[in-house]
């Protein structure tokens, strides 16, 4: 029942880093008051937790490698559980090579979200039919990058955006460079999952090996 027109719980929140040789480079553990009104709290039961509800997380790898990130989250009322993982590499940037962060989307609805605080919806579930906003920062970038963006389903490529040059000279604080980038998810496309790839290139250097790649799966559906 609501507690003075709000619905709140109480969530314990424990994530778990581990290295490519299985071993644990990092926990944590945070227990926080989940509070929402009514209206978010009928689309956290439909669509899970709306833009405006964010749960930070931050789990630091202190050195460049290979990681699998594990978050289990326990509702301290219902003790209900649920947990999610994923793969990710984390650079070296010391090095001064190009590299760029994991990708972001949005929906059309929160295409007016700054992207710097944006989060990924619950489920990364879009519908046909709209447009799909990316998001992700490049660091080292130098002059002549460009970007390639293609839409995989079962190994296949099914949609791609022609290159496109990339401008890099808007750089925040730390040096990064924020790329936004949009993609039509359109009609003639099946429901089920999906992965987007980024492939960012050097132009102008001669190793044509150290263009850097990302991806994200999503579902798309009706």
């Amino acid at each position: 029942m609501p507690n003075n027109g709000r619905y709140e719980t109480a969530l314990e929140i424990q994530g778990a880093l581990f290295g490519d040789n299985g071993s644990i480079a990092n926990k944590v553990k945070h227990d926080i008051v989940l509070s929402l009104g009514e209206n978010e709290y009928q689309q956290a039961m439909r669509d899970g937790l709306p833009d405006a509800v964010r749960l930070r997380f931050d789990m630091p790898a202190k050195k460049p490698g290979s990681y699998l990130v594990r978050i289990a989250v326990r509702d301290r009322t219902s003790a209900k559980i649920g947990s999610a993982g994923q793969f990710l590499d984390v650079p070296d940037l010391n090095n001064k090579q190009l590299a760029v962060s994991g990708i972001v989307l949005r929906s059309a609805a929160a295409a007016t979200t700054p992207a710097t605080v944006m989060a990924t919806p619950p489920g990364r579930r879009f519908p046909l039919n709209s447009d799909l906003y990316s998001a992700f920062f490049i660091y080292n970038a130098t002059p002549n990058l460009v970007l390639r963006t293609k839409l995989f389903r079962d190994g296949k490529v099914v949609k791609a955006i022609a290159e496109q040059p990339i401008d890099v000279t808007n750089k925040d604080a730390l040096g990064r460079s924020l790329i936004t980038n949009v993609m039509r998810l359109t009609p003639d496309l099946e429901p089920g999952d999906y992965y987007l790839q980024v492939v960012i290139t050097d132009k102008a250097a001669k190793d044509k090996r150290t263009a850097v790649t990302q991806w994200v799966d999503f579902e798309v559906v009706k």
